[in-house]
This record gives structure tokens, sequence and C-alpha cells, in this order.
């Protein structure tokens, strides 16, 4: 079975400062930025229509700039429940229809019974289109990152590592408090 092409690796410059992480957009809800082939998203509020409507918007605007395959790393908030009816399928079909896009990790940061209900939503989102992107979900930050840079060929080190874990923190920095 076919998954797409592998994503390329973040380069090292030669400074160990690897790729800077460019924010494509931060609103009280949700950020979304850009770090190498890696789209980085983290969601803080709940998933209105309004709310999903600017995020996949920011999230086109960052797979534009993509020039290959790509990767996602959503990190979902403990203040971000999952979404449902509407919101739930707009997202699944979002997702679905970006070929690109050949692996993606969702983060889901909480605890019971919020991470459970959660798990299920991504697990359902996840797998509508499982069988052409390598995905995965799981509850923390490191663990994601570390999948994710498995994923790339050859596999990103620890450089890229650290890179995307900042990446994750300021863009957190850019989102109010909840």
């Amino acid at each position: 079975m076919d998954r797409g092409a592998p994503i390329a690796p973040l380069r090292d410059r030669g400074d160990h400062a690897c790729v800077d992480l460019e924010i494509i957009d931060s609103d009280p809800a949700v950020a979304t930025g850009v770090v190498g082939p890696v789209i980085v998203c983290v969601w803080r509020l709940p998933p209105t229509e309004e709310v999903v409507a600017r995020a996949l918007a920011a999230f086109d605007r960052a797979a534009a700039r993509m020039t290959g395959s790509f990767a996602c790393l959503l990190l979902v908030e403990p203040t971000s429940p999952a979404p449902t009816g509407p919101v739930r399928e707009r997202i699944e079909a979002h997702y679905d229809g970006l070929p690109s896009m050949t692996a993606k990790v969702a983060v889901l940061e909480g605890q019971a019974p919020w991470i459970a209900e959660s798990l299920d939503v991504a697990i359902d989102i996840s797998g509508t289109y499982s069988r052409r992107r390598r995905t995965k979900v799981c509850v923390d930050a490191n663990e994601g990152i570390i999948w994710l840079t498995r994923q790339s060929e050859p596999p990103m080190g620890d450089a890229a590592r650290a890179v995307l874990a900042r990446a994750v923190e300021r863009l957190r920095a850019s989102l109010p408090e909840a």
C-alpha cells in the first residue's frame, strides 16, 4: 500500500539551528505555524464553526507553502473539547482532501474523561485517511514529536526534535491564556 512520498527531514543549516518557525496565524483559539516540511497546530479553545473555518484556512495557507509532501503535528490542549457533528465532519473532509500530507500525529493533552472522548474522535478522524497516511494519536507531545521525526527519509535527529518542541512552545506562547 502506497502512503505517499516520505516527508523530507528538517535540515541543519550548519549552525545546528535547523529551521525556524514561521507563524501563519494565531488567534485566541488556534495557532498554526510551519517548520520545514511540518505544519504545527496548537488548539486551545473549543472547535466552533468559526474557529474551525479560520484554522482550516490557516492550515491551507501553510500547506500551500509546501513544495512536496509534508507532515502535521496537531496538539490539542485540554481546554479544547473534541469536535462534534458538522464541525467534526468538516475537519474529516478537509484532512481527507490533502494528498500531500503523508504523516499526521495528534497529541491530546489532558485528563480522563476528556481524553477518552477526544481520543475516540481523533481516531475516527485519523481513520478516514489512515490507509494513505501514516497516523498516530498520543497523549504526550514528546512522544508525538519523536514519532513524527521518524517518518522522514532519512529520519530526523535530535536537533529536529528540539526545533519541533520549541515550535510547539512558541505557538502556545502566541495564544492568550484560556
